[in-house]
């Protein structure tokens, strides 16, 4: 080994202990910048399982969003989700759901809707006429670079209070690209912090 002098071995090892104690500073500043960052983020609850309870005690009111896929629980948790409801939209097909449940309900008893709202390319004749007679808006919105959920949640946003949740049946159990496009949805409607435009449930 070749030899080193007292004063430059000295300084080699004063200048490795000086680099690690250097590491680890930066290390507490970053952890401490990442602890007041965490410390600044609002804490958010949530009680997915009230939304279906006759009487929620933390919810308040919401929207639902009814997409093209079957409503295959009891009609009596459609009540109770509808019961908590100041907007219920159909987009496009989900109109044919809603339309199908109600007539298949043997107490006769029927969930509205307050709009049907898409491109319209899957709403069924008779779905159609049956809204019509009881003078549901129908808005035909021809926008080939938005899906029928997207207008749907669009719709809502502009012309309900700010904040309002909404709550979405059928994103999920149907074709996988459908569900990607809708969970990729959820996330670009929810980035803000605290959810100053309301919390979407799926």
């Amino acid at each position: 080994t070749s030899y080193q002098p007292p004063i430059a071995e000295a300084l080699r090892k004063a200048h490795s202990c000086l680099a690690v104690v250097r590491s680890r500073s930066w290390k507490r500043i970053a952890l401490g910048e990442e602890i007041a960052m965490m410390a600044d983020i609002e804490e958010t609850i949530w009680h997915p399982a009230e939304i279906f309870y006759p009487k929620p005690s933390h919810h308040r009111s919401h929207a639902i969003v009814i997409l093209n896929q079957p409503l295959n629980l009891p009609f009596s948790v459609y009540q109770n989700l509808w019961s908590n409801s100041s907007y219920d939209i159909a987009a496009d097909g989900g109109a044919n759901r809603v339309y199908t449940l109600n007539e298949s309900n043997a107490s006769k008893e029927e969930l509205p809707l307050t709009t049907v709202i898409g491109d319209l390319d899957s709403l069924l004749p008779e779905a159609h006429s049956y809204w019509r007679q009881k003078d549901v808006p129908i808005i035909h919105d021809e926008d080939q670079y938005s899906t029928d959920f997207m207008k749907a949640v669009n719709h809502i946003r502009e012309n309900q209070d700010k904040g309002l949740d909404i709550v979405v049946l059928g994103g999920l159990g149907g074709r996988v690209d459908h569900g990607m496009a809708v969970l990729h949805q959820l996330y670009t409607y929810q980035k803000e912090p605290g959810y100053p435009d309301g919390k979407m449930y799926l």
